[in-house]
Order: structure tokens, then C-alpha cells, then sequence
């Protein structure tokens, strides 16, 4: 049975239909890819081109015959516009313009001027044979290769449509018919059926160019992530080449700072030992501090670089905790009694104790925070408050707040503030000094121990609260036993600060003990055994200190007093006669522990300096080779030999240090100081020398203590790699300089003992 025209119009809409909604959803898949935007546009309009030809009977006399050809020829348009932006190139306005235009001329023409059915098929024809021939030498011309079985598809929907249109133009036998839709003839139906295959091969051929398109896009995507990846790798290698040349260049700044500096600190601390005027002992105080400030400026760089380059470690070691929060408290106590700012320390929540970490790096951090709520709070108080928790993995998480009643921080300087060389503004700079590198540093130690630091709050002239944490090991070798205290029954307090009385309060209570807090009038009232007198804010000679002191005496077994650090106090007959004990500001939980703890070693100054003393004369003696070419750093180093009543020799030089152990005795030298960077040989080189070379066999094991201001990661490392024994870095602290001859002199004396 052969079907209508009709029908086969409605049957290729419907199917067209179809191949619409799909190329609708490729393009919704692929939004990037503009051709397939025109391909789903182009099926739309062959749809509704098929439905008006079905429908051409009813369509007005003035449309009937234009409106179908003209939207089913704009379809074709769309394809053409489609394969333009597939190979990626701009359409040709003018030429299709122009083509455009001549066909709408011709089929007016056919259509009002001269109507004719056969002439406006042909033409129609023709002109899409055109459209598609167009595509084919479009996607042939620029696709570069990139789209063959998208292009042979293409041409056999044009070689399908061409023959079967051919077929049909040659026909002569029209049946008289006006238009499509009354045309029943078998090749004006194979015409609709070739013309809905040809649409399904463009489908087809435009699924798979998107397909390719795609995989193009990705290769290119691919080809710059290859490109920017070899890019970085390039960056990467550049600025680890930066970072070693910043590195070295900061090591040897570093050398060459320290070297001048080791100079005036030796000198200002020679000085200080001498007989001054009290004008002179100040300005000598004061050089000090500025030397001692320059050095802090110093390390704090030297630090960042460290952190910066990955070289800063973290090495942890069994600590105390308590102690090393009072040892950080103290240390700002000269600095607080110098202004009306209190310090209190609140760790009631700190419940482990004896932990492992780096107490170096902890004491930088407090240090660091500390030291910026004071010197930015004029008036009030500092207030330090840490807690432990103890985690699943074993570990303990260390949390502190840092709050201050200072200056505070305004909101647009609170954005740069972990930034590196940056502070509020210049006029902080100018006031308070610094290099705005303490809060960098704590960050990034900080995320080093686990933890981090943040900027809870802050406003102008309201004060400013830091949060910080770390994580630290627990200390598994140290078994927890209660310490022996003695611990009064009745307790009171005294102070007039009710920030301290409620931090105090607290640690009491966390420990299940009781304490009262007095005022001055209750004092007089009641029997204790123990009172604690906060006396940091009385007059050292006032009446109200003696007052209570006084009426603390009779009203308690035991009485404690906490004073300024420069407060006469302690001195007072009042104090001494009594035997009360003494506590200097800041006040911490170590030192609760200390009232209460049954023996508590401690060593008097006068013992301290006996044994310093004993050190001296055990150095009295002794033979050392002093190679160092710095004539300021020589007359520093030669007055400490000299006051341990050491006999020296100087090299200026290692050649010159070579030589003189060349032409002496085994016994002319028990120790060298050898400086690293000295010229013609510097201290490595001699180093070696002595330890290799046969005409330095007598001298092959004695000790070789590094006297370097390299000071840098490493640089303790590459002396002892040398050959050397000991290390200390310039500026050279008399203590440390003192403790590593003893510690090497001390094994040397007893082999030769038993050599004698």
C-alpha cells in the first residue's frame, strides 16, 4: 500500500522531531561548543518547515508557498553557520548575504511573477545542494583533518539527496500539481524520505564532529596543563635557587653582623665589671640593651629565614611545664615593674605537666606574644591563660589566650597582621620599633607543633586577645605521683586586684583547696595559718605595707608576701626577722606549687658564686691557641681568658695558627678557639689540616672549640664535620663559653692525669 505525501510529511516531522530534541540535549551537554547551539537550532527549523509543507493547504495564499521553502532553507543556514564555528572560523557575511538574497529574489519571482511548482522545487533544491556542498567544502578547507568520518557522512547525505532530487527535477510528468503537499508521485516521496535520511546522517556526522571537538578541547586543555606544570617545574627550580641564594646571603650577613656585634656586647659586659660613675653605669645599662635589642632583630630574621626555607626543626625533649611558664613570666618582671601593667598567668585547666616539646620554640612563642601585649599596654594588665586536653591519639593539645587592655588593633590593620616586615602602620614602627616578624614566627611555629594562632578580638584603646595552640607529646617516663605538700588548713588572701584574687581563687580550687580572700580590716580578725600578702602595689615604706604585714605577722603561723622585682621589701627587717616567704611578680601556678611543696632546694646567690669561682680556678692553668683575625673580637675574647687566669697565644689567622702549632710541643696547648672565617686558611681548612696532616700529629686530638657568628642551620653541623669539638656562636655569652672548655677540658685533664 503506498502511502500519501501527507503522511510521509507528517512521519519525517515526527522523526525530525526526535532528532531535535536529542541534538537539543547534545547541546545542552556540550554549552561550550557553540556549533552545537546552531545544529539543535537547525533541526528545529527543518521541523517546522516539514509541519508547514503538511499544512501548506490551509496557510494563507501570500504564505503557502514561501513561508515552508524559506524556513526549511534556514534551517540549511543554521547547518552552514554550525560547521563555520566547528572549525573554528568566522562565516563569510558578504557571500552568503548575497547567495541569500538572490535565492529569495528567484523564488518570488516563481512564485508571484511567474508561478511555477516545478521551477520553486528545482530551486529549492538547488539551493540546499548548495547549503550542503557549502558545509562539505567548509569542514574539507579548515577542519584541518579533524573531522573525516563527520565529513564522509556529509557527503553521502549530499550524494543521497542530490540523486534522488535529480530524479525527480528530470521528471516531466508534474501531474499539474501547485505544490508539495499535492504531490502523490513516487519520487517526490523518495525526495521526503531522502530528505529526513540526509537530516539523520547530519546527526549523526554532528554527534561525532562534537565528539571530536571535544576530545580536541581536552587534548588542548591537556597540552597547557603539560605546559604550565613544565612552567612551574621551571618557577619552582628558580625560586629553590632564590631560596638557597637568600639563604646564603642571610648566613653570611648573619656572620658578618654578629661578628661586630660579639665586640660591643664583650665589651659593654667587660665594662660593666669595671669601677663606674653612676652617669657611666647607665649609659653602659643603656648601650647594652640596644646591643642585646639589635641581636633580638637578628635572630628574629634569621628565624624567618629558617622557617622560610624549611630548615627551622622542632626537637622535643621532657619538659615541665609550670616551670617553664614561670621561667617566661619572670623574665618580663623587670619590664613590668618599669609601668603600671600586672601580668597574671591562669593555668587552673593545665592538667598534664611533665610533656614533651620543644621548649625553646614554646618559650619564642609566649615570649613573643607576651612581649607585644606589654609593650602595646600602657596601662591594666596582661593576662596569660593556657588548658591541656588530653587527645585520642595519645597526644596533649596545649590552648592559650593572650588578652591585653592595650592599644588594640583597628580592623584595617588586623588584615596585614600575620604578614611578614609588617606592622600596624609606620608610626608603630617609629614608637614601639621592632621588625614585625614575632607574630609570623608564632604562626608558623605554631602550625610546626600542630597548632595555630588567630586574632580573636580586638578594638582601638579596648585591648586585643591572641588564642594559640600546639600539640605536644606526653612524657610516659615520668610516673605520676602526688607531690608531698604541706599544705596549711586555713588559708587567706590578700589583694587589692580582684582579677589576681579570682585567677588565685581558681587555681586553689582546681588543687580541692580552700582560701579565704581578706580585706585589709579582716586581717586583724581571725586566725590562719598561712596568709599570702600581694604587696606589688603598696609603698615599699608606706604605712599601709607595714600595717599588713604587721597584722598578718600576729594573726598567721606563716606569712608570704609578693612584691615588685625592685621592691626593698625583702630587705626590710620587717621581712627578714620574720622569716616570710618571698614571691616577686608575676605569681604563677609554679610558685603556689613552691609554697607548698616540704623541701624546695634552693641555692643561695652567695653558693652560685662560690661555684662560678671554683670554675675560674679550675680553668687557671691552662694553655689555648686563640685563632681569630677580628681585633676587637681578640681583646674580648683574650680579657675572659684572662680573668679564669688562662695563658693564650694569638693567630690571626689559620695559616698563622698552622704554623705556630707546627713549631711548639705537645704540651704548649691544651685547647684551641678557632674562629671559621678567617683569611688565606679560615677555621675549617685548619681544622682539617690538624686532624690530617702528619706535621700536626702531636696536636692530632686536642680539643677545638668553634668560635663563629654563623649562626644558621647547619652551621653547628659543618664544624663538627670539620673536625672541631664544641660550638658557640658570637655573640659569645660567657657562661656557654665557659661550660663547653670545662666540658672538654675535664675528660682531657683526667687522661693526661693518667698519663702522668
Amino acid at each position: 500500500m503506498q502511502l500519501s505525501t501527507v503522511t510521509l510529511l507528517l512521519m519525517s516531522g515526527v522523526g525530525v522531531f526526535t532528532s531535535a530534541v536529542s541534538l537539543v540535549f547534545l547541546w545542552l551537554a556540550n554549552r561550550d561548543i557553540t556549533a552545537v547551539r546552531y545544529w539543535a537550532i537547525s533541526s528545529c527549523f527543518l521541523l517546522t518547515g516539514l509541519l508547514l509543507f503538511n499544512s501548506q493547504s490551509v496557510l494563507p495564499e501570500t504564505l503557502k508557498y514561501v513561508l515552508p521553502n524559506f524556513v526549511v532553507q534556514t534551517s540549511f543556514l543554521f547547518i552552514l553557520q554550525g560547521t563555520y564555528r566547528a572549525c573554528e572560523q568566522n562565516v563569510p557575511k558578504v557571500e552568503l548575504a548575497t547567495f541569500i538574497t538572490c535565492y529569495v529574489v528567484l523564488h518570488l519571482f516563481f512564485t508571484f511573477i511567474y508561478p511555477s511548482y516545478p521551477l520553486r522545487f528545482t530551486l529549492g533544491v538547488t539551493t540546499v545542494l548548495i547549503f550542503l556542498s557549502w558545509v562539505l567544502w567548509c569542514s574539507y578547507r579548515y577542519s584541518q583533518g579533524r573531522f573525516k568520518v563527520s565529513s564522509f557522512l556529509i557527503l553521502l547525505s549530499v550524494v543521497i539527496l542530490f540523486a534522488v532530487s535529480l530524479n525527480k527535477i528530470i521528471d516531466m510528468n508534474w501531474q499539474g500539481v501547485t505544490n508539495l503537499q499535492q504531490d502523490d508521485s513516487m519520487k517526490a516521496q523518495w525526495f521526503i524520505i531522502a530528505l529526513f535520511m540526509s537530516q539523520l546522517l547530519f546527526n549523526f556526522a554532528f554527534a561525532i564532529m562534537t565528539g571530536e571537538i571535544r576530545n580536541n578541547k581536552n587534548k588542548s586543555v591537556q597540552k597547557q596543563l603539560i605546559t604550565a606544570n613544565e612552567a612551574l617545574k621551571i618557577e619552582k627550580a628558580r625560586a629553590e635557587k632564590h631560596s638557597k641564594l637568600k639563604s646564603e646571603f642571610l648566613a653570611n650577613m648573619s656572620h658578618e653582623i654578629r661578628t661586630p656585634i660579639n665586640g660591643v656586647i664583650g665589651c659593654l659586659e667587660l665594662l660593666q665589671n669595671t669601677t663606674l660613675s653612676k652617669q657611666q653605669d647607665q649609659y653602659t645599662e643603656l648601650a647594652y640593651a640596644s646591643a642585646n635589642s639589635l641581636l633580638g632583630v637578628i635572630n628574629d630574621i634569621l628565624d624567618f629565614s629558617k622557617i622560610e626555607s624549611g630548615k627551622l626543626e622542632i626537637n622535643n625533649e621532657p619538659v615541665e611545664l609550670l616551670a617553664l611558664l614561670d621561667s617566661v613570666a619572670k623574665s618580663f618582671a623587670i619590664a613590668l615593674s618599669n609601668k603600671p601593667v600586672m601580668l597574671f598567668v591562669d593555668c587552673h585547666q593545665v592538667t598534664h605537666h611533665n610533656l614533651l616539646l620543644d621548649p625553646v620554640r614554646v618559650r619564642q612563642i609566649l615570649n613573643n606574644l607576651l612581649s607585644n601585649a606589654i609593650k602595646f599596654t600602657h596601662q591594666g594588665h596582661v593576662k596569660l591563660i593556657l588548658s591541656s586536653q588530653l587527645q585520642h591519639d595519645g597526644r596533649v593539645l596545649i590552648n592559650g589566650k593572650v588578652i591585653d587592655t592595650g592599644i588594640g588593633i583597628d580592623s584595617q590593620a588586623q588584615l596585614k597582621l600575620f604578614n611578614a616586615f609588617s606592622q600596624c602602620d609606620a608610626s608603630t614602627t617609629r614608637l614601639y620599633g621592632g621588625t614585625g616578624l614575632g607574630l609570623v614566627i608564632v604562626k608558623r611555629l605554631c602550625n610546626l607543633m600542630g597548632g595555630d594562632v588567630e586574632l580573636r578580638k580586638s578594638s582601638p584603646d579596648k585591648g586585643t586577645e591572641f588564642a594559640f595552640s600546639i600539640q605536644a607529646g606526653l612524657d610516659e617516663s615520668i610516673i605520676a605521683e602526688e607531690q608531698s605538700l604541706n599544705v596549711p588548713n586555713l588559708i587567706g588572701l590578700f589583694s587589692p586586684n580582684t582579677t589576681f584574687s579570682s585567677i588565685l581563687l581558681s587555681q586553689f580550687e582546681s588543687r580541692g583547696l580552700k582560701l579565704d580572700i581578706l580585706d585589709s580590716k579582716f586581717i586583724s580578725q581571725s586566725r590562719y595559718d598561712l596568709i599570702i600578702l600581694d604587696l606589688v602595689n603598696c609603698s615599699d615604706t608606706g604605712l599601709e605595707s607595714t600595717y599588713l604585714l604587721e597584722s598578718a605577722q600576729r594573726q598567721a603561723q606563716q606569712v608570704s608576701i609578693i612584691c615588685d622585682v625592685n621592691s626593698k621589701l625583702p630587705n626590710s627587717q620587717l621581712v627578714k626577722g620574720s622569716g616570710c616567704a618571698v614571691f616577686y611578680h608575676p605569681f604563677t601556678c609554679y610558685d603556689l606549687m613552691q609554697l607548698f611543696t616540704k623541701k624546695v632546694e634552693q641555692i643561695p646567690t652567695t653558693t652560685l658564686v662560690v661555684e662560678n669561682e671554683g670554675r675560674a680556678k679550675s680553668l687557671a692553668g691552662l694553655k689555648i691557641l686563640l685563632a681569630e683575625d677580628n681585633k676587637v673580637n681578640q681583646v674580648v675574647a683574650t680579657k675572659m681568658l684572662s680573668n679564669w687566669q688562662i695563658e693564650f697565644e694569638i693567630a690571626n689567622s689559620g695559616q698563622e695558627a698552622l704554623t705556630i702549632l707546627e713549631n711548639s710541643e705537645s704540651g704548649n696547648f691544651d685547647l684551641i678557639l678557632m674562629d671559621c672565617q678567617m683569611p688565606i686558611i679560615d677555621g675549617y681548612q685548619a681544622t682539617k689540616e690538624i686532624r690530617e696532616n702528619l706535621k700536626y700529629n702531636k696536636f692530632k686530638s686536642i680539643p677545638i672549640i668553634a668560635l663563629t657568628a654563623n649562626a644558621m642551620n647547619g652551621d653547628k653541623e659543618k664544624c663538627l664535620q670539620a673536625g672541631m669539638n664544641g660550638y658557640v656562636s658570637k655573640p659569645i655569652e660567657v657562661g656557654k663559653l665557659n661550660a663547653e672548655i670545662m666540658r672538654l677540658i675535664t675528660p682531657f685533664h683526667k687522661e693526661s692525669s693518667g698519663h702522668s
